[in-house]
């Protein structure tokens, strides 16, 4: 481990990544209220590029050359299916749901790393990781059900609720397909491939007369709801990661970086003013605990 700046630098490096991308969600809820969610995918991977490239070169120079060619298909891989496929899912499902469920639902990201860990890369599979991914799933089961709800609103919930499972499978799957290549490449380098790649690949579904119609969407009023966003939330929240994960334990910056759901779920409430209920805040702390178990049982 590096060296530690001040005491406890990794820890709050760590809550400030989950804090920061916190605030981050709650302004792509801003924007997804008009920004089509492929548009939004876009422009925040568009904006991010433009950050971290000169920022590759300025902490000691691109070394994407060097990169060897199996290492470089799978974070292309990574990126297409980690950033372009899984974040246009993600913004569907927080359209769908708000930011409220979608901070329980993305608690499955950690239950499908640890499932695809086992069956691809042998990894082992504790009782603590089974009993937290049901927990996770009881808790998303507990938060999404209310008898009284309409059978449109129903229906839109089931609807969020799959699009929110599709994108944290596909982030899951593009973490074990580059998991291989982390011990290899740069940390900037990695960034750079993957929403490059990720940047890439949506671009033809921006094209024609039906890209137009996508991208207008853009002339919304949240135009600058989606670039603080991709700022906080691509920019601020991914650097408060690396140096979490540089200052401190893997297993204390990933237990931390969990609080973002629970911040998520606050920040929701406080300004987009969602509902505050009894299932919601059980899930939340329970899908929460969920995550945790799963996490500390790779220990």
């Amino acid at each position: 481990m590096a060296e530690v700046p001040f005491l406890y630098a990794g820890e709050a490096f760590s809550l400030a990544a989950a804090l920061t991308w916190a605030a981050a969600v709650v302004l792509f809820k801003r924007a997804s209220d008009t920004v089509h969610p492929i548009a939004l995918n876009l422009v925040k991977n568009g904006f991010s590029l433009a950050l971290f490239g000169p920022m590759l070169l300025l902490v000691g120079g691109s070394g994407l050359g060097s990169i060897a060619p199996w290492d470089l298909a799978a974070l292309v891989a990574s990126g297409i299916l980690g950033i372009a496929i899984s974040d246009t899912y993600l913004f569907k499902a927080l359209q769908q749901l708000g930011a409220g469920l979608y901070a329980i639902v993305v608690c499955l990201y950690v239950g499908f790393v640890v499932a695809l860990s086992f069956v691809f890369l042998g990894e082992r599979l504790t009782l603590l990781q089974l009993v937290g991914v049901a927990l996770i799933a009881a808790a998303i089961a507990t938060a999404a059900y209310e008898p009284d709800r309409s059978h449109r609103a129903r229906r839109q919930v089931l609807l969020g609720l799959a699009y929110g499972a599709v994108a944290m499978l596909s982030v899951a799957i593009s973490v074990v397909l580059m998991k291989g290549a982390l011990g290899r490449v740069a940390v900037f380098d990695t960034i750079v491939v993957r929403v490059g790649s990720g940047l890439v690949a949506l671009v033809p579904f921006v094209l024609g007369r039906p890209g137009r119609c996508i991208l207008a969407t853009l002339r919304g009023p949240h135009w600058a709801n989606t670039l603080w966003g991709s700022f906080f939330g691509m920019f601020g929240a991914t650097l408060l990661w690396v140096l979490g994960m540089k200052y401190t334990l893997a297993s204390v910056a990933s237990s931390l970086n969990q609080l973002s759901n629970v911040f998520v779920f606050v920040l929701a409430v406080i300004f987009l003013h969602e509902r505050l209920t009894t299932r919601r805040v059980a899930g939340i702390l329970v899908a929460t605990a969920g995550a945790l178990l799963v996490i500390l049982g790779t220990r």
